[in-house]
């Protein structure tokens, strides 16, 4: 029994080294969303990434046309994260046979590197919500798309990019959790707040098809690693009727002395302005307050040809700079906008074939003439006033007496 004991002591020991290890290295190697200072995941991913690209061909069978490419939700993100999973286990049982430690520490400080991570991209994404940089109010192009023909992510990503007051709600709400992620005796809380904040994304991701499946469900699983306590007194509570409050203890550092203090003070100031700086200081920069809002080209916007001698029906440009056309069919084309001059449109398809059209601009009305696939364009558009569309009308009834059909 006490060699049983043992081994199973061992085996729990291993599985933290190697958690550790592997949390740390995701967040260091691929998902820690730095801007404003140097980050060095590019220089990273691009060493590893022909590593993973020997790795898929040779061991999984993959087409020699594969890039071993690391982004999300990629066979190159998957089996990176394989490779990753294999070395941490190896640097595992080497940390477990070598170095003597006490579990207790190793798990004290994962969940310290989780708590403020996971408070980092609560924080990134929060601000993004609020300051409209995540979902913006949808394109020109999107607006007059036919409901069947949008793609799921985009159908989900344009209704919550029409509604200014659930994204900042919703921003609220992740940088109030972020924000108690900081400190220990709100944090299980704060975590299983982020739990039921992740678990609504990754089911969102999964059943909308949106392509940060694997980044989301990461988030979801290391949030539960922190917010375990609560779940483990929540069973004991309704399935081992254990009726009275547990005492949760942990091991943390011992700060006696004022230097030891002051430098834990500093240290976590330090950190914390870091989080903050990060995430708020690219708008101030930008002086970007809200997406919606930041100027855009003088020619974005959609128009509706009254006078046409081809069979498009609206045209659009994009604010991600592309030329966009709308045949009466409902099917569309675009093209890459490379420049904008006083009277032309340099244009690219995507067969890096370039074309001109020339424009005129009058008041609201603007006059195209050239040629693409050397079919003749000439068209007249007058621009459409997109805040006159009901989508993105502000509008809020708390009965259903005024609402016109």
């Amino acid at each position: 029994m006490e060699k049983r004991n043992e081994e199973n002591k061992l085996l729990i020991k291993l599985g933290v080294n190697v958690l550790f290890i592997f949390i740390t290295g995701y967040i260091l190697f691929f998902s820690l969303p730095i801007y404003s200072f140097y980050n060095p995941q590019k220089v990273i991913v691009t060493l590893i990434q022909p590593i993973v690209r020997w790795i898929g061909i040779h061991f999984f069978g993959l087409d020699t046309n594969f890039t071993g490419l690391i982004i999300s939700d990629s066979q190159g993100l998957l089996i990176f994260l394989f490779l990753l999973l294999v070395i941490s286990f190896f640097i595992g049982l080497l940390w477990l046979k070598f170095i003597p430690y006490h579990i207790e520490k190793v798990k004290y400080w994962m969940k310290i590197i989780i708590s403020y991570y996971l408070s980092f991209v609560l924080f990134i994404y929060g601000a993004n919500k609020i300051f409209k940089c995540q979902f913006y109010e949808p394109e020109p192009n999107i607006l007059f798309t036919p409901l069947g023909y949008l793609s799921k992510d985009i159908l989900y990503w344009s209704a919550l990019g029409s509604s200014y007051s659930y994204n900042i709600i919703i921003g609220l709400v992740q940088i109030i959790t972020a924000f108690f992620l900081f400190f220990k005796k709100s944090r299980i809380i704060a975590a299983t707040a982020a739990v039921v904040l992740f678990v609504n994304i990754v089911i969102i991701n999964f059943t909308y098809d949106i392509s940060v499946k694997v980044f989301s469900s990461f988030l979801l699983f290391i949030s539960i690693i922190v917010a375990f306590p609560l779940f483990k007194f929540i069973y004991l509570f309704f399935y081992k009727e254990q009726r009275s409050l547990p005492t949760y203890k942990e091991w943390s550092p011992q700060r006696k002395s004022k230097k030891s203090i002051l430098i834990y003070v500093i240290l976590k100031t330090l950190v914390i302005g870091g989080i903050l700086f990060e995430t708020f200081f690219i708008y101030f920069k930008e002086n970007a307050f809200n997406g919606d809002k930041v100027p855009k080209y003088s020619l974005f916007g959609a128009y509706q040809v009254f006078s046409s001698k081809t069979s498009i029906n609206r045209f659009f440009f994009h604010s991600g700079g592309y030329f966009i056309i709308q045949e009466n069919n409902e099917n569309m084309k675009d093209y890459k906008i490379m420049t904008v001059y006083s009277e032309a449109i340099k244009l690219k398809d995507y067969n890096d074939q370039i074309y001109y059209l020339n424009y005129r601009m009058v008041n609201d009305t603007i006059y195209l003439q050239g040629m693409i696939n050397s079919t003749p364009i000439f068209v007249n558009g007058k621009k459409i006033d997109l805040k006159k569309l009901p989508l993105l009308q502000n509008q809020f009834h708390l009965t259903i007496d005024n609402i016109k059909e």
